[in-house]
C-alpha cells in the first residue's frame, strides 16, 4: 500500500472540489444563456426568413411607433455563414438585441437561428428598408450568398 502524504491528499481533494465547482458554474451559465429569450420585450410581430428558401427574398413589417418586432433568420450551422444587418444607420428603427442559437442543440449541420430584436423609434412615422446579408465573415460584403430586404412601415400609435 502506497502512503500519500497528508499535504498531497489535501491538494488532490482541493483540486477535485475546485473542478466540481467550475463544472457546476459552467452548467449554470449555459442554463442562463439558454434562457435569454425570457428577457425579451413584448414583441408585436415576428417575421422569418430561411437561407434555403428561394422564396425568402423580402420581408414586410407594419408596426406602430414604439413597438418591438423580431426578425428570425435561419442558415445551416458549421458553414461559417452568418447573417448580418448591412445598413446600421437606420432612421426609424433601432436594434435592441442580436443573438444566435442552434435550432436543435447538438445537431451537427442543423439550423442556426439569428434573431434581431428591433424597435420602431417612438414619435416616428414612415417607411424604411434595411438589408440582411448572409456571408462568411472573411468575405467582402458583395460576396453574400443571400440578401434579404426588410421593408418596415411605421405608423402612429
Amino acid at each position: 500500500m502506497v502512503k500519500i502524504p497528508y499535504g498531497e491528499m489535501l491538494k488532490k481533494v482541493f483540486t477535485m472540489l475546485s473542478m466540481s465547482f467550475l463544472i457546476w458554474g459552467m452548467a449554470a451559465a449555459v442554463v442562463l444563456a439558454e434562457d435569454m429569450t425570457a428577457q425579451e420585450p413584448p414583441i408585436a410581430i415576428t417575421v422569418k426568413a430561411d437561407a434555403d428558401d428561394a422564396a425568402s427574398e423580402g420581408l414586410v413589417v407594419d408596426i406602430k411607433a414604439g413597438d418591438f418586432f423580431k426578425v428570425e433568420l435561419y442558415a445551416a450551422s458549421g458553414t461559417g455563414y452568418e447573417w448580418e444587418l448591412l445598413n446600421t444607420a437606420l432612421q426609424l428603427v433601432k436594434v435592441e438585441n442580436r443573438y444566435s442559437m442552434m435550432e436543435t442543440p447538438n445537431l451537427a449541420g442543423g439550423k442556426m437561428r439569428t434573431v434581431y430584436i428591433l424597435q420602431a423609434k417612438p414619435d416616428t412615422v414612415g417607411q424604411e428598408t434595411f438589408v440582411f446579408s448572409l456571408r462568411q465573415s472573411w468575405q467582402p460584403a458583395n460576396m453574400a450568398a443571400k440578401t434579404i430586404n426588410c421593408e418596415v412601415k411605421v405608423s402612429k400609435e
